[in-house]
């Protein structure tokens, strides 16, 4: 549209017939009905809206949006309609976020400027949508790694003004809804940015009920199989879990007005499809099927009292619960006394309620599950816009110290970002009872890099509740730790991938940078000399030319590759040197590659620096390949959630390839069978593996209860077909009910 036929909407009153003149009599009708359900939204608020300007800022908006349509064919103006309906449900009801949120796509989208914005509703409102602009321009522009600019742009908009970020979450959110309408490769790119970038961001807002939400959406269409068969079981089981839960807060109402509780009020509901999701993940080693997963059921008991008398009356109503319902001791959370970073307040705990069903029930005052449902904007409404909470401030305080100062390296700034913001939280305590506030899954190295630099690099453990650990021990909330150290001990490549902490990292990271130095000059010196033994010129082109025919990045890669002892030098087949020249005529295979590798380090080497506990990829696959900070390969199957995850934070750098097969390499695998017991069953298994189809079995452990039996069984395979010829075999054992892979153990491998 040009300059000349932009439309006039400064300075003069559109009316709504005007507005809605492009519109159908069905969808004008649907846009009406779409507001009524905004203003309702914002008068639920009690917050003194300016509703002229609301009008006023919808009819510019589908004036602006009247030539677009949602790829669902649908007026453009349903979707700022329904950001602004989502801001407002989440609290967030002053007249300048209700209006940015109507606004939001119309820089982006149409002709209007922010000059424009700025004149028709002022300078805070153009702010507003100017971050909404940037953010969305990012996100649409980066088609490989869409997220990295994405979360520091986002974060420098949350520094300045947090509502930037909640309508932007709102706007997703509805994106998310009407995902069907795009072709698959969109859908896949958006949901995968949702899963690791909004979904996160929407938890640590406190926004919980969005996040989940977003997240079973994401799941819908990154992984449509398991979804749908999660919510078939759900399905299921309805009926049936709504009796036992009505049955349970029938109880409960009793015995809390028993107590003298009258005001208060009783949620129930049925746990989310990707929290289901993430527990069979969580518990797949175990071998969990969705039946044998048991705590699907919560209830949230609100209790209407005094700010002054809710923490007491919390308490006192777990005494309650805990009095006429087991409980699981190991299942409760008291998140009063210790709050989350975002300012989320509640006990929790886990009791066995009708039927022998596990119910989680979650307790809080009123004021407390506004906090949990509106997250911050909660804390916008009871503060006016001033967030003096303690913990939102550490919060903003560590928003400000990551973008003072980065990472040079883009990704690792991503990482520490998401490591600093993005994880639940547990509280530890010094010997002498200091709280020490840490991302769950932090190990004791977090902890001792946490007191001291030094205090890190040379942990050797620690005494955890007086019990003496590895310094790679996972940590629990309310553990207390004494760190051990020895100055002999020096850093360990693996701590790297445990440590949860961007402290502990960025230590990390300083001392392999450090070594990784020394390690390239003794590396030069050690290239050096095989050059000089085999008469090869030490110039760059015969430099250029094993540094590209051995796989690595560049010249220093190579030194380092050697100085570490990962690459042991000498002449191979297809080399050979002609006046000083290195000429090298057959290339190396991934393979061949990855076999250099094993064979210039230990087997425990090997495990460390490529192959993941998450997957188990065998020559045959589909892989790929991510070259960690400490210059190790990553190794996992393409269908692997980790992969994916590197796919979405690092897709520049990673390999996507098949590994061909060439059977000079075997892995060793672990089978787990289950079955019914009976006599001769290990016998049957070793006779097929070892003689009928001639595999070499290391070791089968198999134990017996009632008449059923489990255990595992330890084989070399050399190739993925292997693998799946041996589980079709084994299969057809009678009495033999399941045969799979125990996901992650890839035990070791070996040169045939």
């Amino acid at each position: 549209m040009t300059s000349k036929t932009k439309p006039n909407l400064i300075g003069t009153k559109i009316t709504l017939k005007e507005a809605e003149e492009h519109l159908s009599e069905e969808e004008r009708r649907e846009v009406r009905k779409r507001y009524r359900a905004l203003l309702k939204a914002i008068k639920k608020s009690g917050n003194n809206t300016d509703i002229r300007t609301v009008g006023k800022a919808l009819r510019v908006a589908m004036k602006a949006h009247r030539h677009q349509r949602r790829k669902s064919g649908e007026p453009y103006i349903y979707h700022p309609l329904q950001v602004a309906t989502i801001v407002a449900e989440i609290g967030l009801t002053d007249t300048t976020s209700i209006v940015a949120a109507l606004l939001h796509d119309v820089v982006e989208d149409t002709d209007l400027t922010l000059e424009d914005i700025s004149q028709m509703f002022g300078t805070t409102v153009a702010e507003l949508v100017d971050g909404l602009t940037k953010v969305s321009k990012l996100s649409h522009s980066a088609v490989i790694m869409p997220h990295l600019e994405t979360y520091r742009k986002i974060l420098l908009a949350l520094a300045k003004d947090v509502r930037v970020v909640i309508i932007k979450i709102a706007d997703r959110l509805d994106n998310m809804r009407s995902l069907d309408a795009l072709p698959e490769h969109k859908r896949v790119r958006i949901a995968m940015e949702t899963r690791y970038l909004y979904a996160p961001l929407a938890h640590r807002l406190g926004l919980y009920s969005i996040k989940t939400e977003l997240e079973d959406l994401a799941l819908k269409h990154l992984n449509p199989k398991q979804y749908y068969e999660i919510e078939k079981w759900v399905k299921k089981n309805k009926e049936k879990w709504e009796k036992i839960l009505n049955r349970f807060v029938r109880q409960l109402r009793i015995y809390l007005r028993k107590a003298g509780y009258n005001n208060f009020t009783i949620e129930k509901r049925i746990k989310a499809i990707s929290s289901i999701y993430d527990k069979l993940v969580r518990k797949k080693d175990e071998g969990i099927t969705l039946n044998e997963i048991y705590d699907v059921l919560a209830v949230r008991i609100v209790l209407d009292v005094p700010p002054e008398t809710e923490d007491v009356a919390c308490y006192d109503v777990l005494r309650v619960v805990h009095k006429h319902f087991p409980h699981i001791p190991d299942r409760v959370r008291d998140w009063i006394s210790h709050p989350k970073a975002n300012g989320y307040q509640s006990l929790h705990t886990t009791v066995i309620g009708p039927e022998g069903k596990h119910i989680e029930v979650q307790i809080r005052s009123v004021r407390m599950h506004e906090v949990a449902e509106k997250g911050i904007a909660a804390h916008w409404k009871y503060k006016q816009g001033v967030l003096s909470d303690k913990v939102l401030e550490e919060w903003f305080a560590r928003v400000r110290e990551i973008l003072a100062h980065p990472e040079k390296d883009p990704h690792l700034f991503l990482e520490d970002m998401k490591l600093n913001l993005f994880d639940n939280e547990i509280h530890v305590f010094t010997p002498k009872g200091e709280i020490i506030t840490l991302p769950k899954g932090a190990t004791v190295l977090d902890f001792a890099f946490h007191i001291h630099t030094q205090l890190g690099y040379h942990c050797i453990g620690a005494k955890v509740n007086n019990k003496v650990v590895e310094p790679t021990h996972v940590l629990n909330d309310g553990d207390q730790v004494e760190v051990l150290t020895a100055q002999s001990q020096t850093p360990q490549p693996e701590w790297l991938t445990v440590v949860k902490t961007a402290i502990a990292r960025r230590a990390l990271r300083r001392y392999f940078r450090r070594a990784k130095k020394e390690l390239i000059n003794k590396g030069k010196e050690k290239v050096k000399k095989f050059f000089a033994e085999n008469n090869i010129k030490f110039v760059p082109s015969n430099l250029k030319t094993l540094v590209k025919y051995l796989g690595f990045k560049d010249v220093k890669e190579l030194y380092y590759a050697v100085g570490r002892g990962d690459l042991s030098l000498k002449m191979r087949d297809g080399w050979k040197v002609e006046d000083g020249k290195l000429i090298i005529e057959k290339p190396l295979t991934l393979e061949e590659q990855l076999r250099i590798q094993l064979h210039s380090s230990t087997i425990q080497e090997f495990e460390g620096k490529s192959f993941q506990k998450c997957c188990t990829p065998l020559p045959g696959d589909n892989i790929v390949i991510f070259q960690r900070e400490d210059g190790a390969l990553e190794i996992h199957h393409s269908s692997c959630e980790k992969a994916a995850e590197l796919l979405a934070h690092y897709g520049a750098q990673i390999i996507k390839t098949k590994w061909e097969p060439d059977g000079k390499i075997s892995f060793m695998i672990r089978i787990r069978v289950k079955g019914t017991d009976r006599k001769g069953v290990v016998y049957d298994l070793s006779r097929i593996i070892s003689k009928e189809l001639d595999m070499n079995m290391q070791g089968i452990s198999i134990e017996s209860d009632r008449g059923q039996f489990s255990g595992y069984i330890d084989v070399f395979v050399s190739n993925r077909e292997q693998l799946d010829n041996l589980i079709k075999r084994l299969e057809k054992v009678p009495y033999l009910h399941s045969v799979e892979v125990a996901e992650g153990q890839l035990l070791w491998a070996s040169e045939n």
